[in-house]
């Protein structure tokens, strides 16, 4: 017990925010105060650079200048400006309001390699989310001020408005400077504020000697309690909610009641102004809150628990003991679907006679290697392929290839390629080349791809990821290359070019079926070679109409017509909130046709932030799990947290074998109802009358299950379903203050019913 006690500790570390310093000064264009002051909250060392000073700047007085508005500003002011950036000088530019110059500040932001298209009004409010950063996410509400701009040369995004995969650019790097996208310090989060010119700042000159400063302030204090107390309560509710009394449920109320006493003497430590003393407690106090979760084991007869194993990670495999270091790790922490990346980018993991094998895992076969080191660990394995996108320009430079390097496939098959309005490769800032998935060829070299992969490995599943068209609106059309074109105008008698509301219906609708027959095929082509081979797609959590719109991306048919077996949406979230929002979509309906388990980044979150979104898919949503993105983000503290906590406890896979899960999961619906009847001595009769009727029920349902019988077993289900929501005031009389777990359970067997029903 003192081992597991002490690996647990080991799981949580809490992150107290100390300011930046640079040692080399920032300047600040000295034309608006109260962005000065709005500036110093970053805590970065700066000095104001007077206008008149411009053209006398050098790198030897800041190496970072720093400009929040523009109207003051010349053309003797850009020279100057030009001249600074091509000494070496790095520029940090600030989206100002619209009459502040604008033609002036798109001029200077052309320097630091961007095009600013329009400064707008937001209809709508907008998340800002990081490509590459673990930072807390920001909201900027509606009738805000952003910039529209589009990427040139060698600029990248650090951070994008709303999804990643849209690449709407919030926060741009090159080696010439930083541009943000919203008037940073006027209309975003103070803190966020603060801790997004932090990182840029880190980003922007990573030579530069960063010094912490060692003070812990009142209000950093405030912070590392307020954020303690929400994790208690977290913990608090979850403890509260297991479905049997155990010896550990006394190890999670001495740990509960430990976190409490380290909370007191973190503050009286820091009343006396032993501020090491406090952190060590906040510490303590944090790490008895996860051993309350670990002790508190939940309820999971079957459960998916998946993770995508990405190509970073991969290509630093060497050899199969390396492979099987990474699945040892996964098997520990209760991992039992890995989604392990095979063809990315036009290159593939493997020695492939249909693609051109990724350079940094030539002489070896990965694939091969998780093959047999997952099944030697009862551990399923999808192969996860790029579908139409077969290139990248953010891949490029890991394999020593030009940013504007289309890739191997596109590069031997130009004919292929999906072609915008302007013969442009790529859409307006989004990385991918793609294939055009109206062209025969191409469509058939994935599809012998899919079948090469089947057919030489023993791979559990196949994952389609970019099955889809990339982000498009009237502004930023693809596929109007000719081939493309001309099939459009042989189908539907329609003239694409001569555009109006109705052609431009049809050939979204087109495109769309352009997917849905690749699916369709995908399918079709794959269970052929193995019949018991599973379908899992990654996909966007967005409105049915949305999606359909600008990516041609409408999975409920996929599921309707049983073309995929299982849907991973990449509902990537900050909080629960937002959860909640992306999973709007996947309604009782599309969920009755499929398996679907929705992605978690943890990059986003911490463990108990993990925690709270899989609650909510579980017991709000009634899923049966989810699945983890990434590995490379699977650090020692959360894989130990899944291994000791939230995946301790052994759960069936429920992508395998529905009715055998189905049962398991009633019957322990059943235990615990029974346990419940038992203590309840003082039911009235009434209420003992209707506990047994729903038992009774339950075991003529575990009946038919074993007889087949899953058409006759739902309908019971959803007997047993409403006769159960009626009779949670019992269970909340008695103090089991866990309806919403047990509801679940019938919840998530009614999906394995209507899956194994559909069969």
């Amino acid at each position: 017990m003192i081992k597991l006690i002490v690996k647990v500790i080991s799981v949580f570390i809490i992150f107290l925010t100390s300011p930046y310093v640079l040692a080399a000064p920032v300047g600040i264009l000295d034309c608006d105060g109260s962005f000065n002051e709005t500036f110093k909250a970053a805590n970065i060392d700066s000095v104001l650079i007077p206008k008149a000073n411009l053209s006398s700047l050098s790198i030897k007085s800041v190496q970072v200048l720093v400009i929040p508005c523009y109207d003051k500003l010349t053309s003797n002011d850009y020279n100057s400006l030009k001249e600074y950036v091509n000494s070496k000088g790095k520029l940090v530019l600030i989206t100002p309001a619209k009459d502040s110059n604008p033609e002036f500040f798109k001029k200077l932001a052309s320097i630091i390699g961007v095009n600013v298209e329009g400064i707008e009004t937001t209809a709508q409010k907008k998340e800002i989310n990081w490509v590459e950063k673990t930072l807390s996410d920001n909201q900027l509400e509606k009738n805000t001020t952003v910039a529209k701009i589009s990427l040139t040369g060698n600029t990248t995004a650090l951070a994008v408005f709303d999804e990643t995969e849209k690449n709407e650019c919030a926060i741009s790097f090159n080696p010439d400077g930083v541009f943000i996208s919203w008037r940073w310090g006027k209309d975003a989060d103070k803190n966020f504020n603060a801790k997004s010119m932090e990182y840029i700042f880190e980003y922007i000159l990573p030579k530069t000697q960063i010094i912490k400063s060692v003070v812990y302030t009142k209000s950093d204090f405030k912070n590392d309690l307020k954020k303690l107390q929400e994790a208690r309560e977290v913990a608090d509710n979850y403890s509260n909610n297991i479905s049997c009394y155990s010896g550990d449920l006394c190890n999670a109320q001495e740990q509960a009641q430990r976190s409490k006493i380290n909370e007191i003497l973190a503050q009286d430590a820091y009343e006396k102004g032993s501020y090491d003393l406090c952190k060590t407690y906040l510490y303590n106090a944090n790490a008895n809150i996860l051993n309350t979760i670990c002790y508190a084991k939940p309820l999971k007869a079957a459960q998916h628990r998946g993770i995508w194993l990405d190509r970073g990670s991969i290509v630093n495999i060497k050899n199969q003991a390396q492979m099987g270091q990474v699945f040892e790790k996964l098997k520990q922490a209760g991992i039992n679907t890995v989604y392990i990346e095979t063809y990315n980018a036009g290159y593939s993991i493997f020695p492939s006679k249909m693609a051109a094998q990724n350079p940094l895992t030539i002489n070896s076969d990965p694939l091969k290697w998780a093959v047999e080191e997952a099944h030697k660990r009862n551990i399923k394995l999808h192969a996860w392929i790029w579908v139409f996108a077969v290139g990248n320009d953010r891949h490029n430079p890991i394999i020593n290839k030009p940013k504007d390097f289309e890739g191997p496939v596109l590069s031997n098959y130009p004919d292929w390629a999906l072609i915008g309005e302007y013969g442009n490769l790529r859409p307006k800032n989004q990385p991918e080349f793609w294939i055009d998935p109206s062209n025969k060829e191409g469509v058939n070299f994935l599809l012998n791809l899919g079948k090469e992969i089947v057919a030489k490995y023993q791979v559990d599943g196949i994952q389609l990821d970019y099955i889809r068209y990339p982000f498009q609106n009237s502004s930023n059309l693809m596929g109007l290359n000719s081939n493309s074109v001309e099939q459009f105008e042989n189908i539907t008698g329609e003239k694409l070019l001569n555009t109006n509301y109705e052609t431009s219906i049809l050939w979204m609708q087109w495109k769309e079926k352009n997917i849905d027959n690749f699916v369709q095929r995908f399918n079709y082509e794959t269970k052929k070679i193995n019949p018991n081979l599973k379908i899992s797609c990654a996909v966007f959590g967005k409105s049915q109409q949305e999606r359909r719109e600008t990516v041609g991306q409408n999975w409920e048919l996929w599921a309707k017509n049983d073309w995929v077996d299982i849907i991973n949406p990449m509902t990537y979230s900050m909080n629960v909130q937002s959860l909640a929002k992306n999973l709007e979509c996947f309604t009782n309906e599309v969920s009755s046709k499929c398996l679907i388990y929705p992605g978690i980044a943890l990059k986003h979150v911490d463990e108990i932030e993990m925690l709270k979104q899989l609650n909510y898919i579980e017991q709000e949503k009634g899923m049966l799990g989810s699945t983890i993105f990434a590995y490379a983000q699977l650090d020692e503290k959360k894989a130990n947290f899944l291994q000791y906590g939230i995946f301790s406890d052994n759960a069936a896979n429920p992508s395998y074998n529905q009715p055998k899960c189905a049962y398991s999961m009633l019957n322990t619906f059943k235990d615990n109802l029974t346990l419940y009847s038992n203590i309840a001595y003082d039911m009235s009769a009434k209420e003992r009358k209707d506990f047994d009727t729903i038992i009774a029920q339950v075991n003529s349902t575990l009946v038919d299950i074993q007889n087949l019988q899953y058409q006759r077993a739902l309908k019971k289900v959803n007997i047993i379903e409403k006769d159960t929501s009626a009779f949670t005031s019992v269970y909340m009389k008695y103090d089991f203050n866990r309806p919403k777990e047990l509801l679940s359970l019938v919840k998530q067997t009614k999906i394995l019913l209507s899956i194994a029903a559909k069969k």
